[in-house]
C-alpha cells in the first residue's frame, strides 16, 4: 500500500509527469528492459503507473468513506446528485 496516497496526490500536469519521470527512469535501467516501452517495463514487472495506482487509492478511499470504514464524515467531501 502506498502511504498518504490520498492526501498527497498532485494535480498540476507537470507534478504528475516529474513523478512518473522518476518512475520511468527506474524502470529502464533494470536488466534486460531497457529496450522495451514503459507499458511493456511495467507489464513485465506486474505494476501499474503511478497516476493509475493513485486513481485507485483514490477510489478505494471514497468506498471506505461511503460504507463508514474509515471515520470520516463523507457529507463534507461528497455531494449528493439531485
Amino acid at each position: 500500500m502506498h502511504y498518504a496516497t490520498v492526501v498527497w496526490n498532485p494535480s498540476a500536469k507537470m507534478s504528475i509527469r516529474r513523478i512518473e519521470a522518476v518512475l520511468k527512469r527506474f524502470t529502464k535501467r533494470l536488466h534486460g528492459l531497457h529496450n522495451f516501452s514503459y507499458n511493456a517495463r511495467l507489464e513485465a514487472l506486474n505494476e501499474h503507473s503511478l497516476e493509475s495506482r493513485r486513481i485507485r487509492a483514490d477510489l478505494t478511499f471514497c468506498y471506505k468513506m461511503l460504507h463508514g470504514i474509515e471515520d470520516i464524515d463523507c457529507q463534507k467531501f461528497l455531494k449528493p446528485v439531485q
